[in-house]
């Protein structure tokens, strides 16, 4: 991946279509995102399905390439453990579900990572896009897009489609 390269206490290191990221620790309202996130999806019935919701949990983008991320939260298959790769990552043909909150990396999460989990077929992408004040709702992958796109503003339940199949309220993923 990344070796050699000196990267601060608590930044994160993602290599997107052979660029090296680097983000920052996520902020407070991040982290009651992904925690109200987190809290819909097992009260749906996340593990009464077989599945696992996790944060920070790697996924290569490209066998044989370096290209990995690291999804704010993933809602992944029992048996994930089963098939692990280098440095803690994971094959995309486990991850039911990826969400990003975005923060400084925005356009990434909203454009670069849109394609890259579309083209492993991630079934459900989340963005909860800060920057623009709205949840996206990516789904049905097909030949590198998502079939599927939904958009929600302050005020509306985002629908989340596929095995947790649930809803949230926006204000709760934008928090602020």
């Amino acid at each position: 991946m990344a070796a050699g390269l000196e990267v601060p206490e608590g930044y994160r290191v993602e290599v997107i279509d052979g660029r090296i990221v680097v983000t920052p620790p996520a902020d407070g309202r991040h982290a009651l995102a992904l925690t109200s996130l987190m809290a819909v999806l097992m009260t749906a019935g996340a593990r009464d399905r077989g599945l696992h919701v996790l944060q920070g949990l790697g996924l290569y983008l490209r066998p044989g390439k370096k290209d990995f991320v690291i999804p704010d939260l993933a809602v992944v298959d029992e048996d994930f453990l089963e098939h692990p790769l280098p440095y803690n990552g994971y094959p995309p043909d486990v991850f039911r579900l990826v969400a990003e909150v975005t923060s400084s990396n925005w356009r990434d999460d909203t454009e670069s990572k849109v394609s890259a989990y579309a083209t492993v077929g991630v079934p459900v992408y989340l963005i909860a896009d800060r920057e623009h004040g709205r949840v996206l709702v990516l789904s049905r992958p097909h030949h590198g897009k998502y079939q599927s796109e939904a958009e929600y503003l302050p005020g509306d339940k985002a629908q989340i489609p596929g095995p947790v199949a649930c809803e949230i309220a926006v204000e709760e993923l934008l928090q602020g």
